[in-house]
């Protein structure tokens, strides 16, 4: 029925009107006895059965039908199968072939099943012209059984033209889109030979298809989502997306590589602009961190212009901090930036913060409470975690700022210090996060709803807690509101890892007695 070629992608069989009673003529693939069971129908679900058998229908009505797919399940996955179907006498003679690719070669299949008919009827059509007038009643029937059979594949092949002028308009859709598809599409096997790649792929990677077709492809690209490519004269970077395919029913990878080279460059160019305005920014700001202090030198000045002249010198100060904080930030994304942990007290940390930011919470009417395990902290109460003072007030401030500015008008930010084994600080607020940036919220340039947001003070918060030895979380609901938790190394952790060093140092170096 069909030829050597075409035959291992097809599954052939009579069945009666109601799908039972199968005789297999082909079955290659093992679908039918791999499964245990001659009976085409128990391949199925319950929606393919409920298509399978409107196919039938369809063919006894017809008598031939086409039907463009249904998967069969074999081996955990799903094949997909286009069905072909003719009546004769109450039986039904079904070819199933394994689509979309092989469906072209099936029209072929049945293009030549239809000249072969029509051979046949011209020879039947001369016989009956030599028996001229004698009714040959067995002729006659054969003779309209050929008629019916030829009318139902020549009406059979107008649907597969049809289905494949579709079928190549939807192929020339799809290479084309592949074709010049900016970003390089490759498909690796398991083994990670390369199946294919597209003419972005090409360029990109540096490969030849007609070469590199079968070998085995140099990067392990599934651990990553970045990396650079260095060619003599060129340095590319690709931003890298894969998701799992099957190709030729066998279960392969495709990798997607975006050129991202001009954006990195954009983002260095405006890191080093940035680096070059904050250093410019550092001798402005001496004058104003020395000036207040020579002024207060003065025996002539009141105290309260001494304070004043105190909150100038300490603003001016921990802005030239945060400047050169900002220029460490590089540093900590490269993972080179180093300090020398120290006691820090995060009770004066966000006294200081509460005194800078003093407009703000008037301004909203937003009252902030500090509390030590769920109680008022009293005066003279310290906190102290193993940090770095400038790195604490910058964290802090952003989370502080951005909890006051999400809280409704006249709502409560309460700051919840705590030791759980660690030093632990809960930030709340009574507003929520929006969903479209709650997965992202800790990226960088990620911001909704501020006029002058940059998407930065989360990112630099996340950033400064892992580099202190610590780290942030969120947490936010629209009945809730927002918690962010910052867990920091508590000092006497810090003593007690120190001290079990040097205890086990000196254990090292005591001689063992012999027993």
């Amino acid at each position: 029925m069909l030829r050597k070629t075409h035959q291992d992608h097809a599954i052939a069989f009579i069945c009666d009107v109601d799908g039972g009673n199968i005789e297999v003529l082909h079955d290659a693939r093992g679908f039918l006895s791999g499964a245990g069971t001659a009976d085409f129908l128990q391949l199925m679900d319950g929606e393919t059965r409920t298509d399978f058998l409107r196919f039938l229908a369809e063919v006894r009505d017809q008598g031939h039908s086409m039907r463009k797919e249904v998967s069969l399940p074999r081996n955990g996955r799903e094949f997909p199968f286009s069905l072909f179907g003719i009546a004769k006498n109450d039986r039904i003679c079904v070819i199933a072939v394994q689509s979309p690719r092989q469906i072209f070669l099936i029209y072929d299949e049945f293009m030549s099943m239809i000249n072969e008919q029509a051979r046949t009827l011209r020879e039947e059509q001369k016989k009956s012209a030599r028996v001229g007038g004698r009714g040959h009643a067995e002729d006659a029937g054969m003779l309209e059984d050929f008629m019916r059979l030829n009318n139902e594949m020549a009406n059979m092949q107008r649907e597969l033209a049809i289905a494949n002028q579709t079928l190549q308009v939807q192929e020339k859709r799809f290479r084309d889109l592949v074709t010049f598809n900016p970003d390089a599409q490759i498909v690796l096997d398991d083994s990670g030979r390369i199946l294919f790649c597209n003419p972005a792929a090409e360029r990109i990677l540096s490969l030849d298809a007609r070469d590199s077709l079968g070998s085995v492809f140099a990067l392990d690209m599934r651990g990553e989502k970045e990396f650079c490519l260095k060619s003599p004269g060129r340095r590319t970077c690709v931003e890298i997306r894969h998701t799992e395919v099957s190709w030729e029913g066998n279960s392969a990878t495709l990798f997607s590589l975006r050129d991202i080279t001009e954006r990195k460059q954009m983002e260095q160019i405006k890191d080093d602009v940035g680096r070059i305005l904050q250093h410019d920014l550092i001798s402005p700001l001496n004058p104003i961190v020395s000036l207040p202090q020579l002024l207060m030198d003065d025996a002539n000045i009141t105290s309260d212009q001494r304070r004043i002249l105190d909150m100038i010198s300490s603003a001016g100060m921990r802005m030239l901090n945060m400047i050169r904080l900002s220029l460490n930030l590089y540093k900590m994304e490269q993972g080179s930036f180093d300090f020398t942990p120290e006691p820090v007290d995060l009770v004066c940390t966000f006294r200081d913060i509460m005194a800078d930011l003093s407009e703000r919470t008037r301004a909203k009417k937003v009252l902030v409470r500090i509390v030590l395990a769920n109680r008022p902290i009293l005066p003279r109460e310290t906190f102290l975690a193993m940090a770095e003072p400038n790195l604490c007030y910058s964290m802090f401030s952003n989370l502080v700022l951005n909890a006051i500015e999400a809280s409704p008008q006249g709502g409560v930010v309460t700051i919840d210090l705590a030791h759980n084994g660690r030093a632990r600080v809960a930030i709340h607020n009574e507003g929520f996060v929006p969903m479209e940036i709650r997965d992202t919220f800790f990226e960088k340039y990620i911001t909704r709803g501020k006029t002058h947001g940059t998407g930065l003070g989360t990112y630099s918060a996340r950033l400064i807690a892992m580099t202190l030895g610590g780290g942030i979380r969120m947490e936010t609901s629209e009945v809730a509101g927002t918690t962010l938790t910052v867990d920091l190394p508590a000092v006497d952790d810090m003593r007690r890892s120190v001290a079990d060093g040097q205890s086990e140092t000196d254990n090292d170096a005591m001689p063992v007695q012999p027993d």
